[in-house]
């Protein structure tokens, strides 16, 4: 038996609804989040974010601005994202993430940024990988104005590609 009795084009008209409330919350809460990190001098730390890179660099461009009905080439928005934030910024991601391209994730390093790549792990994979959730767990345990980058412990090593500072040429 069918749970969903509607057309196809009545699923379709409430999944891009969906879709794009869902979008307009998490553009709204990511610009509150960043900014409250700003404002209090905490840190930002992005997973498969295109925080360096061109928006054609990702495989979702096309349906982002299907969904959200804005052009995702504003040259504005793309010069602000590639400024890393005046506050400790760490950009996890994963050379084989499959949506995001990698290198577009690779932010010009710092005193106060890093780049940490991390083994197999998809670009929706990056939020449930036990690594990524360790990095995390150690950029967010660090005290207010001691920011270090991050170096995996011995263990760990298997778990991480060498460090990615630079981005290819």
């Amino acid at each position: 038996m069918n749970a969903y009795a509607g057309t196809a084009q009545d699923y379709i008209s409430r999944l891009s609804a969906l879709l794009a409330a869902l979008d307009r919350a998490q553009v709204d809460n990511a610009v509150s989040v960043i900014a409250e990190a700003w404002r209090a001098g905490r840190q930002v730390i992005t997973l498969g974010s295109p925080v360096a890179g061109h928006p054609s660099a990702t495989h979702a461009t096309l349906v982002y601005e299907w969904l959200s009905g804005r052009e995702a080439h504003d040259q504005d928005i793309i010069e602000r994202v590639r400024v890393a934030p005046p506050v400790p910024f760490t950009s996890i991601f994963s050379r084989t993430d499959g949506i995001v391209a990698w290198p577009s994730s690779v932010q010009a390093t710092s005193e106060m940024s890093e780049n940490i790549a991390v083994s197999v792990a998809s670009h929706l994979g990056l939020i449930t990988n036990p690594a990524v959730l360790y990095i995390v767990a150690n950029r967010l345990a660090q005290p207010d104005g001691h920011w270090r980058p991050h170096r995996p412990g011995r263990r760990l090593r298997l778990l991480h590609p060498p460090r990615t500072d630079e981005r290819p040429t």
